[in-house]
């Protein structure tokens, strides 16, 4: 078991590493591209497990991927069954678990992590079956009762205590806030973030920031705006204490909006300003500048507001989901202070949209219907603002903020008594003014008013004691003062003598003053010398550069021309070959007519050798693997007609001299040539085998070989006077080659000869 654990963990590494070795390769290429490279069955199963939970995560809200899902689910089944341990395989039973929990099917998923908590639990790993417990806690978040979601949770925590993970305790005891939260248990989740603060300080992480930050928030949805002010101020000083610079931004950001919801627009706009002075994520930028254009309408500047947003929403063209929503709302908000209604409904009507793309965040539906049903209301359509303004004040209890309730009660109002339903305003508007009583009231206004002062006193009482140290310098040196009045009379005898001495001083350094004047003088007179010898030494430079941008442009030309004179070459003899083959459809003879043709090949082996030079880097030098390749293809093609003879070559890749690349080229022709006609008569198969390398001392070995029927009896090559022959001699002589011909089951042509150094072009003058 521990075994497949960390074979998951290979793949994940694995996965990783081919993300890094194929650059822009997503997670899925990644973990598909792990799983082709699985040679064992226990990596490949870890590879599909991986695989499968991929797919299953992305299927949230993707209706594309399920299929996948399964397909993978079903793949890594059948290699568990291969493999022989299907039936303790705890990490398969675990997706199988997290496929039904996606799916709806609670009881089963349950059954099944309960099932491996407790193998887990038997084989003394504690650690994992908590890890179990958590998955299916956070997995099982949406499909179950809040008080069962929330026991699962506590049980986690339990456990978790029991490992003395900090880390995890802490996550754990973050979930269960946010989940309380999130359904409306605001009571509880206040109970819950002190026992967090609680938690950090007997801990001693300096973290009590996160929990203030979440009781400010719970605060603004109860409409306690003084609790929420001294939680913010409470979080700020936390932070401050400790000053993360990557989550500097986020906290920045909370103040702002704390002072928007208490109307203070110009604190607001203080802190907005702050958070972008240290941000750097980019869709944090979008956030606060999507605020200070709200703040901008809120101080009637729709214009100003709205230019604002269009340049800023310009570079955010790339954002997708959340940040399209909110900037449609920002749109629909700056058009409508404009009075530009039909603009500001298609961008609510945008925003409403993209918030039906993420159907379970409750905070982004009460904000989009609200603001819907408060822009119909304000517009006269008083039947379309009370269907989306009764949708939110449908939802549970503890979700929607007050302030939103008390302006849902207004609207509505205004709604019913336009609409002559009078009894109904009275009623709404009754249920504004007890909201509204309880957010904001004298009472309230001092202890906002309390808060601030006695944070703005901390501030002031250090500004006090620095005042206090400032005082005790002044009275020192007063003190000093005195003392030098005192010694006045007694230095004014020292006075004369010192300035006595200071023109004494005086006479001096006008001395000295005059001989740096004269080393001066002679400095400058050498550095101008030195100026003069560099301008000099600059021209030589330039010229020196001209010359070899000179040299550099004829070593190209003289390039180019020696690439004509090959490109000419091998037009000539190609020329020379056409014309050979149009002078032997006019010769009957057969040994005119086969010397023709022994002349097109010679001529093709050579003209080939001049086409590789010119369409060459190096023009001096072929290729031996590419030369001798194609020349074989030429003389296939050319006795295509001995359909009996394979050729076999092995060719080592070596780069030739064109001093020799000719003669070898010249021999390999008349060796095949006198193989075709002569080593295989009657149509006898066999085969003809060219070989070419370098020995161990550095000398080249060319050898061709074939099974045919071999060499005449008596055969003597010094004696042999043919014409291939000699050619084939005299080539062996112009490589400076020692040459020998024998039988050996079939004739054997074998070739040894010093290779001529090959020197590279950027060498080359």
């Amino acid at each position: 078991m521990f075994n497949r654990v960390l074979l998951i963990y290979a793949v994940i590494i694995l996965s990783g590493l081919s993300e890094r070795v194929h650059g822009q390769m997503s997670r899925k290429d990644s973990l598909l591209y792990s799983l082709k490279i699985c040679k064992t069955a226990e990596v490949r199963i870890a590879a599909l497990i991986s695989l499968t939970t991929f797919y299953l995560d992305e299927s949230e809200g993707n209706e594309s991927t399920p299929d996948s899902t399964g397909i993978y689910f079903n793949l890594t089944r059948n290699a568990v069954k291969e493999s022989g341990t299907f039936q303790d395989h705890t990490d398969l039973k675990l997706l199988e678990g997290k496929i039904d929990l996606r799916y709806g099917r609670v009881l089963k998923a349950k059954t099944i992590y309960d099932e491996v908590f407790k193998l887990y639990t038997k084989s003394g790993r504690p650690d994992k079956a908590a890890l179990v417990a958590y998955d299916y806690a956070d997995r099982a978040d949406h499909s179950i009762p809040y008080e069962e979601n929330l026991k699962n949770f506590q049980h986690v925590l339990s456990l978790f205590e029991k490992t003395k993970n900090k880390n995890l305790q802490e996550e754990l005891r973050i979930k269960i806030i946010d989940n309380s939260s999130a359904t409306g248990h605001l009571d509880f989740s206040e109970k819950e973030l002190y026992k967090l603060i609680e938690f950090y300080e007997a801990n001693g992480i300096h973290k009590k920031y996160i929990a203030y930050e979440k009781l400010a928030s719970l605060h603004a949805v109860n409409g306690d705006p003084d609790k929420e002010l001294d939680c913010g101020l409470q979080m700020l000083k936390s932070f401050q204490e400790v000053y993360d610079p990557g989550w500097a931004d986020f906290y920045y950001h909370r103040m702002a909006m704390i002072y928007r919801d208490l109307s203070q627009y110009k604190n607001s706009l203080f802190w907005a300003k702050k958070a972008l002075l240290v941000c750097h994520d980019k869709e944090m930028l979008f956030i606060l500048h999507s605020l200070i254009t709200n703040l901008l309408l809120k101080t009637n500047k729709p214009g100003e507001a709205l230019r604002l947003f269009k340049a800023t929403h310009y570079n955010f063209t790339d954002t997708a989901g959340d940040y399209n929503r909110l900037a449609a709302r920002i749109y629909g908000d700056c058009y409508t202070a404009l009075k530009q209604y039909e603009k500001a409904e298609f961008y609510y009507l945008e925003m409403l949209k993209y918030q039906k793309m993420d159907p379970y965040n409750r905070e982004h539906f009460y904000n989009a219907n609200y603001t819907l049903g408060e822009f119909y209301v304000h517009t006269g359509r008083y039947d379309k603002g009370r269907i989306y303004l009764n949708k939110v004040l449908k939802m549970d209890k503890g979700i929607v903020p007050v302030v939103f309730l008390r302006n849902i009660n207004y609207l509505l109002s205004v709604a019913d008594s336009a609409s002559g339903n009078f009894k109904g305003a009275l009623q709404y508007f009754q249920d504004y003014k007890i909201l509204n009583d309880s957010i904001f009231n004298i009472a309230k206004s001092k202890q906002i008013t309390d808060i601030q002062l006695r944070y703005n006193v901390k501030g002031k009482d250090k500004d006090i004691l620095i005042k206090a140290k400032d005082i005790a310098l002044l009275k020192k040196q007063a003190l000093l003062k005195e003392t030098q009045l005192q010694n006045v009379k007694s230095s004014r005898k020292l006075t004369v003598a010192a300035i006595v001495v200071l023109l004494l001083l005086l006479g001096g350094l006008y001395g000295r003053s005059k001989f740096k004047q004269r080393l001066t003088d002679q400095l400058r007179t050498s550095r101008e010398e030195i100026n003069g010898k560099n301008k000099v030494l600059i021209n030589l430079i330039s010229e020196k550069d001209a010359l070899l941008a000179e040299k550099d442009s004829l070593i190209t030309e003289k390039e180019w021309l020696i690439r004509e004179i090959h490109h000419r070459v091998k037009n000539n003899l190609q020329i020379t070959i056409s014309l050979l083959n149009l002078q032997s459809a006019y010769i009957s003879n057969e040994s005119a007519l086969e010397a023709i043709r022994n002349s097109q090949m010679r001529m093709h082996s050579m003209s080939l050798i001049h086409q590789k030079l010119y369409q060459s880097q190096g023009m001096t030098f072929i290729n031996s693997t590419d030369y001798i390749y194609e020349l074989m293809n030429y003389l296939k093609e050319s006795y295509s007609g001995h359909s009996n003879i394979a050729y076999v070559l092995n060719v080592q890749s070596a780069e030739i001299d064109v001093s020799q690349a000719v003669p070898v080229g010249l021999i390999i022709n008349e060796a095949v040539t006198n193989a075709v006609k002569y080593a295989f008569p009657d149509g006898r198969r066999g085969s003809i085998a060219i070989s070419f390398h370098q020995d161990a001392d550095h000398q080249y070995h060319l050898l061709m070989t074939d099974d045919g029927v071999g060499l005449p009896a008596g055969f003597h090559l010094t004696s042999a006077n043919t014409l291939g022959m000699n050619l084939m001699k005299g080539l062996s002589y112009q490589l400076n080659g020692d040459i020998r011909i024998e039988n050996n089951n079939g004739t054997q042509i074998s070739i040894h000869f010093k290779p001529i150094e090959v020197i590279s072009e950027e060498h080359r003058i």
